[in-house]
C-alpha cells in the first residue's frame, strides 16, 4: 500500500504572495526577538525557541503573512517557512527475504575490516534518526538505541540541563520528552542502519553494534530545526569536552522532505546543515518519490547548498533508477538500494520497505561504518578537526561510488554507493598518509608577503600531530605561538592576525617536535 501525506508545497511566488501563517524566524538577538514578540502579541498565536544558542524562534502567526513583510522587520535576519514534510517510504512490494541490498553496496567485505560500532580510538559511534515515530523496543534494534547518560530515566527531572526532561531514549520533540510516538517509517529506516547483527536474530543492519539516537515528531520545519539542534548540542558537547560529555554523533539520517520547493527558501533548515557539519557531523538525506528533476524543480532538503549535506535516490537490485524517484545532476549525489529491501518494522516483525526512505539510511549507515576503521589517523582527525573528517567521508563517499549507467547524467557522482569501496580509499589514506603529507616538513608559501594584515603559511607535514607555529621580530623576542593542527583531507594552513604589528621584518617558525622550519615576512 502506498503511503501517501498531503502537504504544503508553496513555492517562492506562492509564499511571497499568499503568505502563511506559520515560521521559522532567526532575530538579530535574543532581546530583539523578545520585543518583536511583545509587539506582536495580539496576531501572534504560538512560539517556541528551537535553538539553545541562537534566537530562532517558530512563530506562528493568527493570519497569513508574507516573507516580504516579516523582512521588512529590522528585528528579523532571515526567515524559512515552516511547512510539513512528507515521509519517504512506498512499502507496496512483496516482501523479499534476502538481503540483496548489502552485497551489492560491498557490505560483507566491510564487515570483515571493522570493529563494529567504535573508531580505532575506543569511541562509541553514534548516528541520529530523524523521524515521525519508530519501535525502539524491537528485538533486533533495542539492545544499539542510544541512551542519554546524563539523564535518569523517568525522574521527571532534567538532569543535563539541557532543556528537556526525561529525554533518556532520545527526543521527541512534541512532548519535549522520550515517549516516542510508536510506527513502522522510523523502525525500517533504523533497521538498515543498524540493527543487531551476527546475533541468530531477524536482519543485519550495516553496523551491528552502532547506537542510534532517536528523535521522532519531526513532522514540520520547525521541528526538524529542533531536532537538528538536539544532535548539535550532543556533539558540541562532545566535541568540547573531548569526549568526557555528549555523544560522538557523525551522521544523521532524514528520510523526508517536501516536494517541489527551493532550498533558498528554507535559509534556518538548510543552515543546520553547516553547523552541524562544522562540529563533524554529515547531515544524509533522501530524494523524493516522484520522478522529476529537483534541480529544476525543487525539493526540501536536497536543494540545500551545503558542503555537508549528502543526497540520495533509489536503485533496485540492478542497479537501474526507481521509476518513482527524483534526480538531480546538481543536487542529488548518488543511488543506493531502496526498491524491495527488508528491515526491522514494528512488534518485533520485518517488512518490506520501498522508497528513498530506505536508500538514504545505506549512505547514512555506510558513514557509521567507515569510522568503525581500525586507524588511527581517521579517528585523530575526528577528534581534532571535525569538521576536515565530516567533509573526508562525505568526499569519500563520493569518489567511491561503482558507476552504473542510470546514474550517470542524474547525479553529480554518476554512481550507486559501494562502501567496501570507500573504506578501500580511506584505508590507502591511513596506510599512505594524506595527500598533503610529505616526506618531511615544509614551508610551502607565506601570502601575502609583504603582509599588511593578516598572512596565511601553507606547509606540508610529515608527521600527522601537533605544530607549533612562533613569530619572533627583529631582535629575536617571541611576540607569538599557538599550537596547530594539520589537514589530512585540506592542504594544511593556518592564518595569523599581524595587524598590530609594528612595521618591519619577522621570523615565522613551525616546529613538529623533530624539525624545525623558518622563514621571514615583512610587515608594512
Amino acid at each position: 500500500m502506498t503511503r501517501i501525506l498531503i502537504v504544503s508545497t508553496l513555492l517562492l511566488v506562492a509564499l511571497n504572495v499568499n503568505g502563511q501563517k506559520s515560521w521559522i524566524l532567526e532575530f538579530k538577538s535574543e532581546t530583539l526577538a523578545n520585543e518583536y514578540l511583545e509587539q506582536r502579541n495580539l496576531d501572534v498565536v504560538y512560539n517556541r525557541k528551537l535553538m539553545r544558542d541562537l534566537p530562532i524562534y517558530q512563530v506562528d502567526f493568527k493570519n497569513d503573512i508574507t516573507d516580504e513583510e516579516l523582512v521588512k522587520n529590522s528585528q528579523i535576519l532571515q526567515t524559512t517557512p515552516n511547512l510539513e514534510v512528507k515521509y519517504r517510504e512506498i512499502p507496496n512490494d512483496p516482501r523479499y527475504l534476502d538481503q540483496w541490498n548489502m552485497p551489492i553496496i560491498g557490505a560483507e567485505e566491510a564487515w570483515n575490516e571493522v570493529n563494529h560500532g567504535v573508531t580505532g580510538l575506543g569511541n562509541e559511534i553514534v548516528i541520529a534518526v530523524l523521524e515521525e515515530f519508530i519501535d525502539f523496543t524491537h528485538e533486533d534494534l533495542a539492545d544499539n538505541i542510544w541512551v542519554n547518560e546524563l539523564e535518569i530515566d523517568g525522574d521527571g527531572i532534567d538532569n543535563d540541563l539541557n532543556g528537556y526532561v526525561d529525554d533518556y531514549y532520545g527526543l521527541y520533540v512534541d512532548n519535549k520528552n522520550d515517549d516516542h510516538p510508536f510506527g513502522s517509517h522510523g523502525s525500517k529506516v533504523s533497521g538498515i542502519i543498524g540493527a543487531k547483527g551476527n546475533n541468530d536474530l531477524g536482519i543485519a543492519g550495516l553496523n551491528w553494534n552502532i547506537k542510534i539516537m532517536v528523535i521522532t515528531g519531526t513532522n514540520t520545519a520547525a521541528d526538524i530545526v529542533e531536532g537538528y539542534d538536539y544532535v548539535l548540542q550532543q556533539r558540541k558537547l562532545y566535541n568540547q569536552t573531548w569526549g568526557e560529555r555528549g555523544s560522538f554523533v557523525v551522521a544523521t539520517n532524514f528520510s523526508a522532505g517536501i516536494s517541489r520547493v527551493f532550498g533558498e527558501n528554507f535559509p534556518i533548515w538548510c543552515g543546520m546543515f553547516d553547523r552541524l557539519g562544522e562540529e563533524g557531523v554529515v547531515s544524509v538525506c533522501s530524494a523524493d518519490n516522484l520522478s522529476y528533476n529537483v534541480d529544476l524543480e525543487g525539493d526540501m532538503p536536497t536543494t540545500c547548498q551545503s558542503d555537508y549535506l549528502i543526497a540520495v535516490t533509489n536503485t533496485d537490485r540492478y542497479d537501474n533508477k526507481y521509476v518513482d524517484a527524483a534526480f538531480g545532476p546538481i543536487n542529488v549525489d548518488l543511488g543506493a538500494p531502496g526498491t524491495n529491501t527488508v528491515s526491522t518494522s514494528i512488534d518485533n516483525n520485518y517488512a518490506d520497505f520501498t522508497g528513498t526512505s530506505a536508500s538514504c539510511p545505506h549512505v547514512t549507515g555506510s558513514i557509521g561504518l567507515l569510522y568503525a576503521i581500525d586507524c588511527d589517523s581517521i579517528a585523530n582527525l575526528a577528534k581534532l578537526r571535525p569538521s576536515d573528517a565530516a567533509l573526508l567521508m562525505k568526499e569519500t563517499i563520493l569518489a567511491n561510488t561503482e558507476s552504473v549507467q542510470s546514474m550517470e547524467g542524474i547525479t553529480t557522482s554518476g554512481g550507486r554507493l559501494n562502501v567496501f569501496d570507500s573504506m578501500s580509499g580511506l584505508r590507502s589514506l591511513c596506510s599512505e598518509g594524506s595527500p598533503f603529507q610529505k616526506n618531511k616538513l615544509e614551508i610551502m608559501t607565506v601570502n601575502p608577503n609583504p603582509v599588511t594584515d593578516r598572512f596565511e603559511l601553507k606547509y606540508g607535514f610529515k608527521t600527522y600531530a601537533s605544530h607549533r607555529l612562533s613569530i619572533y621580530n627583529e631582535v629575536g623576542q617571541l611576540v607569538h605561538t599557538e599550537e596547530v593542527i594539520p589537514s589530512l583531507f585540506r592542504e594544511s594552513s593556518v592564518e595569523v592576525d599581524v595587524s598590530n604589528y609594528t612595521q618591519g621584518m619577522y621570523i615565522v617558525r613551525i616546529d613538529d617536535g623533530t624539525d624545525k622550519l623558518s622563514t621571514k615576512f615583512f610587515k608594512r
